[in-house]
């Protein structure tokens, strides 16, 4: 038996429909590692009906607007490689990759084995220094994948290699700076970004390393990755020409996540166990700092922040605010 109940209303009107679709890639270069993705693209109007569920356990989530089966929209696009902060999952974030794929991006999600929920839950997590560097070997093992450079990636997109960013929240922005800096095959990331990011360990010469655009989000009620810590380590290790920072007023750690909306859905979801519907309320606070504040609004800020930063960076005009408009419209201070 399976029930899946609907989001229901998208963050904004999408200019394209969005397709997604779900595979296991095997690293045969690491023993035989297993590395689920997920990936969200412009879809052909019409080419699918059917939902694309998300699990939250088997048989058990919910569904949203992107669609199973739908027919690529014709390329080239632009791709945004996605990783996921600790104890997470690819597909945590499916509102923020909704939202940028109805803007005419692909973003390509990876799980971290070692570092999801599930390897917490049967005490299968790795050390932190574990951790770091196997998510920095999944990113470079994803985008040689995307790139056809490795085999067994059959995603169908026709993607622009030379548009292609690298961008996570919490250790998911770590992991994403770090790969950047030190990237050794495939095509060559244009740049970097950082949501509610986890900075502090990365080395210092990670950052002077660092040759491509970088954009942070952080957020003032962050408690887990605080800015004047996080972000403040950035600023210090790279050149202020290449760094966008911008703190979000009135958001937590989880205001990019799919959190708020699974406080929203999960009670109404038959067969959810009481153990998860407690855990998700005990991070009932990250979304804005406030429990029971809308979550929509604050993910959308993250959409319109990032998309007006993606489109200034590819050059691109979707039609969008600028990125000084979407920052003005969002409430936001910038981070010195």
């Amino acid at each position: 038996m399976t029930d899946f109940i609907n989001t229901g209303a998208p963050l904004e009107v999408a200019t394209y429909s969005v397709g997604r679709s779900t595979h296991l890639l095997v690293d045969d270069q690491r023993r035989n590692r297993y590395i689920g993705v997920d990936c969200w693209y412009p879809a052909v109007e019409g080419s699918s009906t059917t939902l694309s569920n998300y699990e939250l356990l088997p048989g058990i989530g919910f569904t949203s607007h992107a669609l199973d089966g739908a027919t690529p929209l014709p390329g080239p696009h632009p791709v945004i490689i996605w990783s996921h902060g600790s104890s997470g999952t690819r597909h945590v974030y499916s509102q923020l990759c909704e939202a940028l794929a109805g803007r005419g991006y692909v973003i390509v999600a990876c799980d971290h084995p070692g570092n999801t929920m599930p390897d917490y839950v049967l005490n299968l997590a790795v050390d932190e220094e574990t951790n770091q560097r196997q998510r920095i070997e999944d990113l470079q093992f994803l985008v040689d994948s995307v790139a056809g450079l490795r085999p067994g990636f059959d995603h169908g997109l026709t993607l622009d290699y030379d548009q292609i960013v690298v961008g996570g929240h919490s250790f998911g922005a770590n992991s994403s700076v770090s790969f950047a800096a030190t990237q050794s095959s495939g095509p060559v990331m244009r740049g970097v970004a950082g949501l509610e990011p986890y900075l502090r360990t990365v080395p210092a010469e990670h950052f002077s390393a660092l040759a491509v655009p970088l954009l942070l989000i952080g957020a003032d009620h962050d408690t887990t990755t605080p800015p004047p810590i996080d972000m403040a380590f950035a600023t210090k290790h790279l050149d202020e020409d290449l760094l966008t920072a911008l703190c979000l007023e009135n958001v937590g750690h989880q205001g990019c996540s799919d959190v708020g909306m699974y406080l929203e859905v999960a009670p109404r979801i038959a067969g959810v166990p009481e153990m998860v519907t407690d855990y998700i309320a005990t991070m009932s606070e990250g979304v804005t700092g406030t429990a029971g504040d809308p979550w929509r609004p604050v993910v959308l800020q993250h959409v319109e922040i990032l998309g007006a930063w993606l489109n200034e960076l590819f050059g691109v005009d979707r039609g969008t605010p600028t990125l000084s408009d979407a920052t003005s419209r969002a409430s936001v201070s910038i981070f010195a």
